[in-house]
């Protein structure tokens, strides 16, 4: 169980939807994993790119405040 309150971040982003008002929450968690099987690093581009920006690619949350 997860408890979310008023302030939670939670609510006020897409996922309000799911969970709906604050308090406890039963949460279903699982494990997964993505594996870059190539020789190079994967670059997903540059947040402060405006061509990225404009298109919805990148998308700042203020709420937990990073990309």
């Amino acid at each position: 169980y997860r408890y979310y309150g008023e302030n939670s971040c939670v609510l006020h982003e897409g996922l309000g939807q799911c969970v709906g008002a604050p308090g406890w929450r039963r949460l279903l968690r699982f494990t997964s994993s993505a594996i870059n099987s190539g020789k190079r690093d994967i670059h997903l581009g540059n947040v402060s790119d405006p061509v990225y920006l404009y298109h919805g690619i990148f998308e700042w949350d203020n709420c937990h405040k990073h990309f």
